[in-house]
């Protein structure tokens, strides 16, 4: 069973209207729907949490709880904006303007409104930003409207790579950046290169970065990347560069500005050892390098 809320609606109808309105602003839309009972969820799909507006079963007028509220996540401070704006036209009231919320957090911002029965709404785009050396992480809303964490890195730009630019996310589902070369460089058939790239990072503790291949240039040249994935650790503050090698039969002519690799970030897990004088049986046993077959 998905997690759900019931909001109590007097005038079904209005209600519904003002839903449909609000909820929209977020991404979220109607999958069910009853004699007096509408469902909403993320992109309509029904998964994860699901708000019922309704009618109450006993027949009775519905009423706002003195101390209840929903609070629903937004992905930026102009999705509070349009969702309290949708709220005002259709029937809603103001509990509080759009606007920064320092009291809860420095990058807290949110609008508060009641729905057309008096139920309470906050809408809340929370940057949540962990300060202090080295730590920086962004709460954001996905497009399921959970919470994803993002990881702030800083990077400086060198001199040879002042033009360039910084990496980058190709599409909203990438899951690596995509890294440019600062340099020219004919990589001959066999051959590795150390490619600059014309910049230096410094990533939060916990976190390390790794440099893994484009799939584009492993299948149409045989160029990849050694040491894969390469791991860059949060205390490294040198230039970044990609281990290059070409596997392929002719020489591979890199170009400043072409993409070369992917950087993906991950957390680390550190482990402590513990010595022992004998470990726990298994039956794989010692069993390894093609023991289970081919």
């Amino acid at each position: 069973m998905n997690p759900y809320v019931t909001l109590g609606a007097v005038d079904a109808a209005a209600a519904f209207r003002f839903y449909d309105a609000v909820l929209a602003t977020i991404g979220w839309t109607k999958h069910m729907e009853w004699p007096g009972w509408r469902a909403y969820s993320a992109g309509g799909e029904g998964k994860g949490l699901t708000i019922w507006v309704c009618t109450p079963f006993d027949g009775q007028p519905a009423s706002a709880g003195n101390g209840a509220m929903l609070g629903l996540a937004a992905p930026s401070r102009e999705a509070v904006d349009a969702f309290h704006a949708a709220a005002m036209a259709n029937g809603g009231s103001d509990e509080g303007a759009p606007g920064p919320r320092p009291d809860y957090g420095p990058d807290w911002y949110a609008a508060y409104l009641r729905d057309p029965t008096g139920n309470k709404l906050a809408i809340v785009h929370n940057g949540c930003r962990l300060r202090g050396p080295g730590k920086h992480r962004t709460a954001r809303a996905d497009a399921a409207g959970g919470i994803v964490q993002d990881i702030a890195i800083r990077l400086k730009r060198l001199p040879h790579g002042a033009d360039l630019p910084i990496p980058a996310y190709a599409t909203a589902g990438a899951a690596g950046l995509d890294v440019v070369s600062a340099e020219d460089h004919a990589l001959a058939p066999g051959a590795r290169h150390a490619v600059a790239t014309g910049f230096a990072i410094a990533i939060p503790p916990g976190y390390e970065v790794q440099v893994r291949p484009r799939s584009g240039l492993a299948l149409n040249h045989g160029v990849t990347c050694l040491n894969t994935p390469g791991t860059i650790d949060s205390d490294y503050r040198g230039e970044v560069k990609v281990i290059l090698a070409n596997l392929g039969d002719s020489t591979f002519a890199i170009a400043r500005g072409d993409r070369i690799a992917q950087l993906v970030p991950a957390p680390v897990q550190r482990a402590m050892l513990e010595e022992v004088t004998d470990l726990d049986v298994t039956a794989r046993g010692g069993g390894g390098f093609g023991s289970t077959g081919r």
